[in-house]
């Protein structure tokens, strides 16, 4: 499935600042210092609020692998949970359960949890306003919470253009400004989308833009485009393999072998270059070890410049059905 503030115009106006992360520098958009969670570290949002840099998402499993696959990552030290509509009421009100079950090994002030709407198919104004909020609303009952760390909108509408948009945001921003969610955002936004909310007077920004983004996919303007507006741009799908046949980046000669020299797996080398590409990233699985595996990337742990211009060219030079 991982298919998956301030005023718009004046907010632009932002600068980079230099992370100092467990003894490393990563320039990510506006912030301070990163508060240091089991070793991942948090992005300061546009808006002043914390977010662990990497995020766990269910997928479209049955409730018990969703509750047994959120309690593994709250194990292996994931502190932010992405749960989306799209996964099903019974896949999210197991992972609700199993926020509640690991209570012992993290308390909710210590959780970013974020709840997703999809209403792709509203096409106006209004009907995307009514439905946005309706459906945002049952989030906060099927996950248990009175209050959320963050609201998304899992796609724009496919038709009605920035009307329907707006409708879309303006439900958003109506529960943004009661403080029951600290931040709202997007996914599948790109920039006419996005234009959509930047054009309207005193809109708020969107803190996140979820994408599509990985060494072999997306593009690496995106995080730029985005971080232009003060968005962070968090990946999902973030070891390739889309479209379906298409290998994962874990299997990738060249990553398996810059892998080798930092005694990491390829698909930590994939998520690596995503956080120095200063992105943020939700991931899922339900193997134990691949979610411990996928925390530790911080640390020493830092792909060279050399490095990182090879990942981008394969990028750049990839050929359709190649990978």
């Amino acid at each position: 499935l991982m298919l998956i503030m301030m005023p718009a115009r004046v907010a632009v106006l932002l600068k980079l600042y230099i992370f100092k992360i467990v003894g490393e520098q990563i320039p990510l958009a506006r912030g301070e210092e990163p508060s240091i969670a089991y070793n991942v570290p948090s992005i300061r949002l546009n808006n002043g609020v914390m977010m662990p840099i990497m995020a766990f998402g269910a997928n479209l499993w049955s409730p018990e692998v969703c509750r047994k696959a959120t309690i593994d990552a709250l194990q292996a030290g994931f502190r932010n949970i992405w749960s989306s509509e799209i996964v099903g009421t019974g896949c999210q009100s197991a992972q609700a359960k199993a926020m509640q079950e690991a209570f012992h090994i993290v308390s909710r002030e210590n959780l970013f949890l974020t709840g997703t709407v999809d209403t792709a198919s509203c096409s106006t104004e209004q009907q995307c306003y009514k439905q946005t909020k309706s459906q945002a609303e049952m989030q906060f009952k099927v996950l248990g919470e009175k209050n959320l760390d963050m609201l998304m909108l899992d796609y724009p509408p496919r038709s009605g253009g920035c009307a329907a948009i707006q409708g879309q945001w303006k439900a958003l921003e109506e529960i943004y400004e009661t403080k029951r969610v600290r931040s709202i955002a997007v996914s599948n936004f790109d920039a006419k989308h996005l234009e959509c909310i930047l054009g309207v007077k005193g809109a708020t920004v969107p803190a996140v833009n979820q994408l599509l983004f990985s060494v072999t996919e997306g593009g690496e303007s995106l995080v730029k485009k985005n971080a232009q507006h003060g968005i962070n741009l968090q990946a999902y799908t973030p070891l390739g393999g889309t479209p379906p046949g298409r290998a994962s980046l874990a299997k990738h000669p060249v990553l398996k072998q810059i892998g080798k020299n930092h005694q990491k797996t390829a698909a930590q080398v994939a998520l690596r270059w995503i956080v120095q590409k200063n992105a943020t990233i939700c991931f899922s699985s339900s193997n134990m070890q691949h979610l411990q595996e996928n925390n530790a990337i911080f640390g020493a742990f830092r792909l060279s410049e050399a490095e990182m211009v090879e990942l981008s060219t394969i990028g750049r030079n990839r050929v359709s059905g190649e990978l």
